[in-house]
């Protein structure tokens, strides 16, 4: 990378060409909605290179957030308050959050990993 940073924001700004053009080519194919979500969570886990990924709705009637779509073979989906855990903070208050460490994120609840038995190491979470 160069003392500018400008490597890092290349690779930034071809990974999101790469992740907008994969995106626009599942909007205008003919798939169910819970099919199209699917393939935008598997889209966005093979650029960012990551173990799994989740994408929630909020449940306003119930206060939760609900995955809809996940790399989650040990469970049927997760129901978390909003507020609870990075996700959760992130549905509450809008901001991104890029955890490097999530045993040291004051957000961080293991619940999850608990119930899995998973280890989940570092984390990025967005609104959308």
């Amino acid at each position: 990378m160069n003392s500018d940073g400008s490597t890092q924001r290349m690779w930034s700004h071809s990974a999101e060409r790469a992740l907008l053009h994969a995106l626009g080519r599942l909007v205008v194919s003919e798939i169910s909605a819970d099919e199209l979500l699917t393939r935008v969570v598997d889209t966005a886990r093979e650029l960012l290179a990551a173990d799994r990924a989740t994408l929630y709705v909020i449940d306003y009637a119930r206060g939760e957030l609900v995955s809809v779509a996940a790399h989650l073979p040990e469970m049927p989906s997760i129901r978390l308050a909003i507020g609870d855990g990075i996700a959760g903070h992130v549905a509450r208050t809008g901001e991104l959050v890029r955890a490097d460490a999530c045993d040291t994120n004051q957000h961080f609840e293991a619940g999850v990993d608990r119930a899995t038995g998973y280890v989940t190491r570092s984390m990025i979470a967005v609104p959308v």
